[in-house]
C-alpha cells in the first residue's frame, strides 16, 4: 500500500485512504457504538459517492454520538477532497496525536507531507529495544504523558457517560472543562464545534433550552458551514417554540447541501415550523357534535327549578303540582339528542419572545330538536382578548378579558344575557413532570330583561391544579372554590281545581302558592383527570370529580289555607291567610364521571366519543320540588383545528 501512494503522489494523483480497512473498534462502548457505527458508515458511503460536504455533516453527528479517533482521520479525508488543506492537516494530526500507534501511520504521514508541500516524512522510528529483566523492588517506570488534545476528548467522553448514567450536572461539568482545556490548547474551530455541539444537546436533554441555545448558536459561529450545526440549532429553536428563526436555520441547513434522509427530516422539520409560524399568528377551530342526554332539564349549567327553567325565569311551570303536603315530587327528568355547533378564531396581532396580545371571536349554539325543549336550546357570542406573558421558563401569565352576549330558545328567540369576563391564570414549570396552574375568574352577566335584573350574575372561581407529565401519561389534581350570585327562583304553584261561579260549574288553574328557591352558593369540587397515550395512536381520557355546593337562604313554600276561596288565576297577587311550611337550607353533593377516546386524523382533524355521568344528591326534597337528579350523556365529536 505505501508503494502505491508514493507512485501516485509522484504522479500528481490524489487518492483517497483505504477507510474501509480501517478498524473501527474506536467507536465507543457497547451502549453508544450502533449509532456512531452506522453514522461512520453512512459518511464512508456518502465519500465514495463523492459528496464529500454531505458526508463531513453526517460523521460530526456521528462524532457527537461517539468522539473517538477513528473520526478525525474520516473528516481529515472530506476536508482534502474539499480543498480545505489547513483543516485537513490539522484533522490528520488529531488523528496520530490520540493514537501514535495507528496501523495506517504511514499513510496519514505521507498525506500531511504532501498537503505541507510535499516535504519528506520522517524516517520510521526504529523498533523498540525488547524490555529489560524485571529487577528486583525496582518501582515501575511512569507511562508517558498522553497528548494534550487526547485529554480533551477523554474528557468530553468521560463527560457524556457520566450524563447518560443519571448524573446529568456532572456530566455537563465535565463536558465544559473539556471546552475550557480545548480553549487553551487552541484546537481547531471544527474541535471546538464539535465540542460545544456535544454540550449543546446534551443540555437540550436535561431541558435546559436556553444554556442549549447558546451552545448551539456559537456551534454555527465555529463552523459556519456545517450543515449539520445549522439542523441542531434549528431542532432546539423548535422547543423553544422560535419557529420564525427555526424556519430560516433550518433553510440554511439545506442551502448548505444536506440530502438524503437527514435533508429529508430537515425538510420535514421546515415544513413544521413554518406551519408553527403561522399558528404564532392564528388559531383556527370547529367542532360538530351529537349525542344522547338522559336529562335535558338538570345539569351543571342549567336547572329546572319548581318546574321553571332556571334560564327562563318569569316563564310557566313545565308541570303542575299537586300540594297534597304529604308526597314528594318526583325527580325531574326528560331526554333528549343535543346537537352543539362550535367556533372560534383567535389572531395576533402583536408579540414578541415576552408577550403575546391576542383577539378574538367565538361562536357556540345548542340544540334540542324536542320542540317541547325550545327554552333549553343556547346561543352564545365570545370576544375575547388575553395577553400572555412570559415572564421566565418556568413561569407563564394570561390575563383574560372576555365579552358575552347569550339567547335562548330558537322558534322563541330571546335574548337573555350579556355581561364580561375577567381572569388571571399563573402556570409555574417545576420539571419536565410537574407543572401547577392557578386560575382565577371573575363573572358579571346582566339580564337584557332589566325587569329581571334581580336575575343578574356575579361569580368568583379560583382553582389550583397539579399535572404530572409522563411520555405516556397525565395526571391532574385540582381543587376549586367558586362563589355564584344571582336572585332567588319565585313561582306560583297551580292547582287544577273545579269551580261554580254564579251557578255555573268549570275547571280553572288557580293559584295553589308560591315557591321559593335560592340559586346563589359556594361550592367546593375536587377533582382527578387522567389521560393515557395508547396503541393505534389513540388518546383515552377518565376523569372524576366530587362538589359540595351550599346555598344561599332556604327553599321556602307559601300555601294560602283558603285558595280555593281565593278564585285567583295564575300569576296575580296572592292574598289572604297563608300557611309557610318549613325553610330548608339547601345543600347539594354533586358526583361526576367521564370517559372518552379521541383519536387525532391528518391536517388537523380529530374524533372523540364520550360518557359522562352525574349525580346531584340533595337535602332538597319536598311536595313541590326534588332537587335529587341523575343524568346520562353519550357525545360523538368531530373537531377541526389549526
Amino acid at each position: 500500500m505505501n508503494r502505491i501512494v508514493i507512485i501516485l503522489l509522484a504522479l500528481g494523483a490524489t487518492p483517497v485512504l483505504d477507510l474501509a480497512g480501517l478498524r473501527d473498534a474506536h467507536a465507543g462502548s457497547d451502549g453508544q457504538k450502533q449509532p456512531a457505527r452506522e453514522l461512520l458508515a453512512k459518511g464512508k458511503e456518502l465519500i465514495g459517492k463523492g459528496s464529500y460536504r454531505a458526508a463531513l455533516g453526517v460523521l460530526k453527528r456521528g462524532y457527537r454520538h461517539d468522539p473517538e479517533a477513528i473520526f478525525h482521520l474520516h473528516f481529515a479525508e472530506c476536508h482534502r477532497l474539499l480543498g480545505e488543506n489547513a483543516d485537513a492537516l490539522l484533522e490528520y494530526r488529531a488523528y496520530l496525536a490520540a493514537v501514535p500507534g495507528a496501523p495506517e501511520r504511514a499513510e496519514v504521514e505521507q498525506r500531511i507531507a504532501a498537503l505541507d508541500g510535499g516535504a519528506k516524512p520522517a524516517p520510521p522510528a526504529p523498533p523498540p529495544a525488547p524490555p529489560a529483566p524485571p529487577v528486583a523492588d525496582a518501582a515501575a517506570p511512569a507511562p508517558d504523558a498522553a497528548a494534550p488534545e487526547d485529554a480533551v476528548w477523554r474528557l468530553a467522553k468521560e463527560g457524556r457517560k457520566t450524563f447518560q448514567d443519571g448524573k446529568e450536572e456532572e456530566g455537563l461539568t465535565g463536558i465544559r472543562a473539556a471546552i475550557g482545556l480545548a480553549e487553551q490548547l487552541k484546537l481547531p474551530p471544527d474541535d471546538l464545534a464539535t465540542l460545544r455541539s456535544l454540550l449543546g444537546n446534551l443540555l437540550l436533554r436535561a431541558d435546559q433550552i436556553d444554556a442549549a441555545l447558546v451552545e448551539l448558536r456559537a456551534v454555527v459561529v465555529l463552523a459556519p458551514k456545517d450543515a449539520g450545526g445549522f439542523a441542531d440549532l434549528g431542532r432546539a429553536l423548535s422547543d423553544a417554540d422560535d419557529f420564525s428563526a427555526a424556519a430560516a436555520t433550518f433553510q440554511r441547513a439545506l442551502d448548505l447541501g444536506l440530502s438524503g434522509e437527514d435533508g429529508a427530516e430537515v425538510r420535514g422539520a421546515l415544513a413544521k415550523a413554518r406551519d408553527q409560524r403561522l399558528h404564532e399568528l392564528l388559531d383556527f377551530e370547529f367542532s360538530l357534535s351529537f349525542g344522547f342526554d338522559s336529562n335535558v332539564l338538570q345539569g351543571n349549567t342549567v336547572e329546572t327549578i319548581g318546574g321553571v327553567n332556571q334560564r327562563r325565569p318569569t316563564g310557566k311551570s313545565r308541570t303542575a303540582h299537586e300540594w297534597t303536603g304529604a308526597t314528594n315530587a318526583a325527580e325531574l327528568s326528560e331526554p333528549g339528542f343535543p346537537i352543539s355547533v362550535g367556533l372560534g378564531i383567535e389572531g395576533r396581532p402583536a408579540g414578541g419572545k415576552r408577550a403575546e396580545l391576542w383577539l378574538g371571536y367565538g361562536f357556540a349554539q345548542s340544540i334540542y330538536p324536542n320542540a317541547g325543549q325550545d327554552s333549553y336550546n343556547f346561543q352564545e357570542h365570545r370576544v375575547p382578548i388575553r395577553l400572555d406573558l412570559f415572564l421566565a421558563r418556568w413561569l407563564n401569565l394570561t390575563l383574560r378579558v372576555e365579552g358575552t352576549l347569550n339567547f335562548t330558545g330558537l322558534a322563541d328567540f330571546l335574548p337573555y344575557q350579556g355581561g364580561v369576563t375577567g381572569g388571571l391564570d399563573t402556570t409555574a414549570i417545576e420539571s419536565k413532570l410537574l407543572r401547577t396552574r392557578l386560575t382565577y375568574s371573575h363573572v358579571y352577566a346582566a339580564n337584557i330583561d332589566r325587569s329581571q335584573s334581580n336575575f343578574d350574575v356575579n361569580s368568583d372561581t379560583v382553582k389550583l391544579t397539579q399535572e404530572l407529565r409522563i411520555a405516556w401519561f397525565r395526571a391532574r389534581l385540582g381543587y376549586q372554590f367558586a362563589s355564584y350570585r344571582s336572585g332567588d327562583i319565585v313561582t306560583d304553584v297551580c292547582r287544577t281545581a273545579t269551580i261554580t261561579i254564579l251557578g255555573q260549574t268549570r275547571t280553572a288553574d288557580l293559584v295553589a302558592g308560591t315557591y321559593q328557591a335560592p340559586t346563589s352558593y359556594q361550592g367546593h369540587n375536587g377533582s382527578l383527570a387522567l389521560r393515557f397515550s395508547i396503541p393505534w395512536e389513540l388518546t383515552l381520557s377518565a376523569s372524576g370529580g366530587a362538589e359540595y355546593r351550599i346555598y344561599n337562604g332556604t327553599n321556602d313554600s307559601n300555601v294560602p289555607t283558603n285558595f280555593i276561596d281565593l278564585k285567583k288565576p295564575c300569576g296575580e297577587p296572592i292574598t289572604g291567610t297563608t300557611t309557610v311550611k318549613t325553610a330548608v337550607a339547601r345543600r347539594d353533593t354533586r358526583i361526576s364521571a367521564g370517559l372518552a377516546l379521541h383519536k387525532d386524523l391528518p391536517r388537523g382533524v380529530g374524533l372523540e366519543l364520550a360518557y359522562g355521568l352525574l349525580y346531584n344528591l340533595s337535602n332538597i326534597e319536598n311536595t313541590l320540588d326534588n332537587r335529587n337528579f341523575h343524568k346520562h350523556g353519550v357525545l360523538l365529536a368531530a373537531d377541526y383545528s389549526f
